[in-house]
């Protein structure tokens, strides 16, 4: 994906695959891993750049497996995408 409009991220909470591996309580090529798959929205800073991630999109990922979680009975939230790769 491509870095989206100035006035549409404005405030928002930016973080590096790090950042967010540690949000999503994963490794941080588990993160890239997910990114590639297009299971986390994620930007790419340049051509051969690391990736821009933000806070409230992994947040609303988390919620969205948490439900799901849920209702499967998943031990981590984060376990149903695990388990899809």
């Amino acid at each position: 994906m491509t870095e989206r409009s100035t006035a549409a991220t404005k405030g928002r909470v930016k973080l590096n695959v790090a950042g967010a591996a540690e949000l999503l309580d994963a490794h941080p090529e588990t993160v890239r891993k997910w990114i590639r798959r297009g299971k986390v929205p994620a930007y790419r800073i340049g051509e051969l750049g690391d990736y821009i991630l933000y806070k409230d999109d992994l947040e609303a990922l988390v919620g969205l497996i948490s439900r799901q979680a849920s209702r499967r009975k998943a031990k981590k939230p984060l376990d149903i995408v695990r388990a899809r790769d």
